[in-house]
């Protein structure tokens, strides 16, 4: 005797939303049994974008800042109950570093742009402190940007860099004492890696770069078990995801080169207490990629997540069943870009997942000390009235490429149950396999019939 189990389950689908123009998403965080993702949108308006998504991918509520000129957010974290964000603002004329913080619901309850006479911009933000760059201030070009900030107030600014350009991309807070991943022209041989860690004054405790003979630049980092991780663009060993792990007093434990063509670019890391999870994009177009590292590098798997266009995974939430992914695609929706939230399991399986062959193979990397300028600032901070509001967004869910539904709240009469490549079956599934609940509202459930 046969039975059928029916598993109602929203993972391993893509979600879409957009409109016409540029939408997408470069950070998230778990909030208060949401997901919360943060971006940009050029659709609705040129404003900083906040998506709030249920765990099955269910769009709760969505917010733009409203701000006069435009604004983006690259950066986000948790603290207590309530998000920070971060990134740029054009509403006092130049771009000025903008932080965000939100009430316990997601909604903005104070709004700062903060900078000099030039250009400011903040990358990420962890614990308090926000990192970035700035031109307005420091021995170079650009300097890293980095604040301290405690219930919306600067304790301290500093501009910390050498005589050509030096950015902040990430952040992350260990022991009170801040590590910074960026990289920098002012050292090294072309453009390397840059990893410093300060204490909770400011104060340098190291710096030190990595690279080779060519473009090398680090993007994000995660602290695993007192083990710093590096996920970097290599412009040295033909390109693609340099990796690379230090202990917390800076020295390098090893280093390797992620690759599937060489284009490959990292926008986002998570980990866990077993394995580390790369995600991003490539230079060339093509689909975003998420791949999975034990933590001394080894590949477990690679998979592309998305459709033939340009696509890109810009967020990563990690949690003991599954990986969500967050990002932008022009594989599906209904723009050049629309906000992207798809999730896997830890095996990698995703109905628009499939198959990479990536390799890692250990490289040789070059380290060096470095002792960079470091200058007090007193910025000047702004406060901007929080005029967000909420966008109109278009909606789709996609599987093996295929539309399942869109625009749900516009159709009449389409509830019921399809098929993976969206068409109506008119009663329960006779077969095992991926199917769609539609319910008369809209909602859209996953079945997996097995």
């Amino acid at each position: 005797m046969s039975m059928w189990v029916c598993l109602f389950v929203g993972f391993g689908d893509a979600f879409v939303w957009g409109t016409s123009l540029d939408d997408e998403i470069r950070a998230g965080v778990a909030f208060g049994g949401r997901i919360l993702g943060l971006g940009r949108s050029y659709s609705t308006s040129a404003d900083g974008h906040m998506l709030i998504w249920d765990r099955q991918g269910n769009l709760l509520d969505a917010l733009a800042t409203g701000i006069t000129g435009t604004d983006e957010f690259f950066g986000a974290c948790r603290e207590g109950d309530s998000v920070v964000a971060v990134g740029f603002t054009s509403a006092l004329g130049n771009s000025d570093g903008l932080v965000v913080r939100s009430d316990s619901f997601g909604n903005p309850a104070w709004i700062l742009a903060i900078g000099g006479d030039m250009a400011e911009c903040f990358e990420a933000t962890d614990g308090g402190y926000v990192a970035g760059y700035t031109s307005s201030w420091g021995s170079g070009e650009t300097d890293v940007f980095l604040l301290r900030m405690r219930a919306g107030a600067v304790v301290w600014a500093k501009a910390i860099g050498g005589g050509s350009f030096d950015y902040a991309k990430d952040i992350a807070v260990v022991n009170d004492t801040a590590i910074l991943v960026g990289y920098t022209e002012s050292y090294g041989q072309l453009g390397d890696a840059m990893v410093m860690r300060v204490d909770s004054f400011g104060n340098l405790i190291w710096c030190k770069v990595f690279g080779g003979s060519g473009y090398d630049t680090g993007q994000r980092l995660v602290v695993v078990r007192d083990t710093i991780i590096i996920a970097g663009r290599d412009g040295s060993n033909g390109g693609g995801i340099l990796v690379f792990a230090l202990d917390l007093a800076g020295n390098l434990l090893w280093a390797r080169l992620v690759r599937a063509t060489g284009y490959e670019f990292p926008l986002a890391i998570s980990a866990d207490d077993r394995a580390i999870y790369i995600g991003g994009k490539h230079t060339v177009g093509g689909p975003g990629f998420l791949i999975k590292l034990l933590t001394d590098g080894s590949l477990v798997w690679g998979r592309y997540i998305g459709g033939n266009s340009s696509d890109g995974i810009g967020a990563l939430i990690v949690d003991e069943a599954f990986i969500t992914s967050l990002g932008y695609t022009s594989s599906f929706g209904s723009g050049r870009k629309d906000f992207l939230f798809a999730s896997v399991d830890h095996g990698g399986y995703n109905c628009v997942a499939r198959e990479a062959e990536f390799l890692s193979y250990e490289i040789p990397l070059s380290s060096r000390d470095a002792t960079p300028s470091i200058f007090a600032l007193s910025p000047s901070i702004a406060s901007i009235e929080d005029l967000s509001f909420s966008p109109t967004l278009e909606y789709s869910l996609w599987c093996e490429g295929i539309g399942v539904a869109e625009l749900p709240a516009a159709r009449v009469n389409w509830s019921g149950i399809y098929d993976c490549a969206g068409r109506f079956i008119g009663c329960q599934p006779k077969a095992p396999g991926v199917y769609f609940q539609v319910f008369p509202d809209g909602r859209v459930r996953r079945l997996l019939m097995r």
